[in-house]
């Protein structure tokens, strides 16, 4: 019951709604660009082809953008979900553990789309893990620099000289 009143800062709930927004945003983007970059042939069996009225083409267009939109959208409420609901469980621990379990769940959400369960474990299974090894890998996740007070005395990678 103590990681459902987490669930209630104001913390996930930015989080969540920030996430939502640009997952959105992300999908529209790649939406737009592929229905841009793919649009359906309309032909008969004889090989001519149909003319199409651009009235016909808008909405097949908006659909399969909103589409797009809301699988990213859903991805990146659940990723926040899931990964905000382990940290609140164990404890408010922030490790890789968190964005493996969410990466797992995202996996399983996209695996449940072919509706096989045994490709929507594999998916989760896949994401899980690399997300987790992603994440230790680099310094558990603190980033990519393990040692910030030597990176910060460095410049581009070149130590400076004492002065």
């Amino acid at each position: 019951l103590k990681y459902l009143e987490s669930m209630a800062e104001p913390g996930i709930l930015e989080k969540l709604g920030t996430n939502i927004a640009g997952m959105t945003l992300a999908g529209t983007i790649y939406g737009s660009i592929t229905s841009a970059w793919s649009a359906p042939p309309v032909s008969d069996p004889r090989g001519f082809t149909a003319l199409t009225s651009k009235s016909a083409s808008v909405p097949l267009a908006i659909r399969s953008v909103g589409r797009t939109a809301a699988v990213f959208a859903a991805t990146g409420a659940c990723f926040t979900v899931v990964s905000g609901v382990s940290e609140a469980a164990r404890g408010g621990v922030k490790d890789p553990v968190n964005s493996a379990l969410g990466s797992a769940a995202c996996g399983f959400m996209y695996g449940l789309g072919v509706r096989r369960l045994d490709v929507a474990c594999g998916a989760a299974l896949g994401m899980g893990v690399t997300t987790l090894a992603v994440g230790v890998a680099t310094a558990g996740g603190k980033g990519i620099v393990a040692d910030e007070e030597l990176m910060n005395r460095r410049r581009f990678g070149v130590r400076e000289v004492p002065k």
